[in-house]
């Protein structure tokens, strides 16, 4: 059958074969089949790193001042993808603890020493997304290094780790430099400084 590839951003089918072509393995047509041991080890390391990396917070997976609302009871939750909600204002001395009352995750008033906080709390929250939900760049950086992390453990030849090791630090800063780019453009396009640099305030 000849080969047909597909134009499009690297999918989870993707990362998983790469791993597995890494240590020799050869590749799956699908990820829906349960029990092959090494493809459920691949998915899991790749599953580890994307939480890792999208931990470090990016771009493209955190937002400035989001509002979360107080349910019926006065109490904040936290979102379930947040791997980070950070309190923006000084003044409350809010953190993230385990309710005990249900074991959902919320914000607790240290202050106060309660749940009960009954007002909008605005976070700095860094969310985690699926591998096929965040940009390409980010795809191939987290696939490089859930590679070597697999490799780890397995006997590579020292060539092919080399070779993924050095693949991982390229992905890595053509990450960087998206990242970099995306928050110049970001910067620029605010209104409000661009009203600054405009009247040379800054």
């Amino acid at each position: 059958m000849a080969f047909t590839p597909e134009f499009v951003p690297q999918t989870e089918l993707d990362a998983v074969n790469q791993m597995l072509l890494s240590i020799g393995l050869s590749p799956v047509n699908t990820l829906t089949v349960q029990g092959i041991k090494d493809v459920d080890n691949a998915r899991l390391v790749l599953h580890n790193t994307l939480r890792e990396v999208l931990g470090k917070g990016w771009n493209f997976n955190t937002d400035e001042c989001y509002p979360l609302s107080p349910d019926s009871n006065g109490k904040v939750a936290i979102p379930g993808n947040a791997l980070d909600a950070d309190p923006v204002e000084q003044c409350d001395d809010f953190v993230e603890r385990v309710d005990p009352a249900d074991d959902e995750r919320r914000f607790y008033d240290r202050k106060n020493r309660t749940f009960v906080i009954s007002k909008q709390v605005k976070c700095d929250i860094t969310w985690f997304f699926e591998y096929e939900a965040i940009p390409q760049a980010a795809r191939a950086h987290i696939a490089q290094k859930a590679g070597r992390i697999f490799q780890i453990g397995r006997k590579p030849s020292q060539i092919v780790y080399q070779f993924t090791k050095e693949r991982e630090l390229e992905t890595l800063v053509e990450l960087q430099r998206q990242e970099r780019r995306s928050r110049d453009s970001n910067f620029f396009n605010h209104d409000s400084v661009s009203a600054r640099i405009f009247h040379r305030i800054i």
